[in-house]
């Protein structure tokens, strides 16, 4: 089954959960801050990646089960600056992600 990740980057916490095809929380899970403006990039790739982890072994899933990954991260300005910085670290945070959808105003 394809899940979607569903990523929330802030300046105190990060969230992700992973959405099954039903549309139904398949798992969660909430870790340090994530924004690239207000903490180092090893500090966010820290928390990207134990968000994402935790909520997949939540859901009782790996990597190839996901479809997609759309995340909102604060620091990326709705007209895109920051959105390069961000999808690097995020690309790097989340390994083997098959395909980033969406990061904030990023495409």
């Amino acid at each position: 089954m394809q899940h979607i990740l569903a990523i929330d980057g802030g300046g105190s916490r990060t969230r992700c959960l992973v959405i099954n095809r039903d549309g139904h929380i398949a798992g969660a899970a909430e870790s340090g801050p994530s924004n690239h403006l207000l903490v180092d990039a090893d500090t966010v790739k820290k928390s990207l990646d134990d968000a994402v982890t935790e909520s997949m072994r939540e859901a009782g899933i790996e990597g190839s089960d996901v479809a997609c990954i759309s995340a909102g991260l604060a620091g990326v300005d709705y007209d895109g600056r920051g959105a390069d910085e961000m999808a690097t670290v995020f690309r790097a945070a989340a390994n083997s992600a098959p395909r980033i959808c969406n990061c904030c105003c990023y495409r």
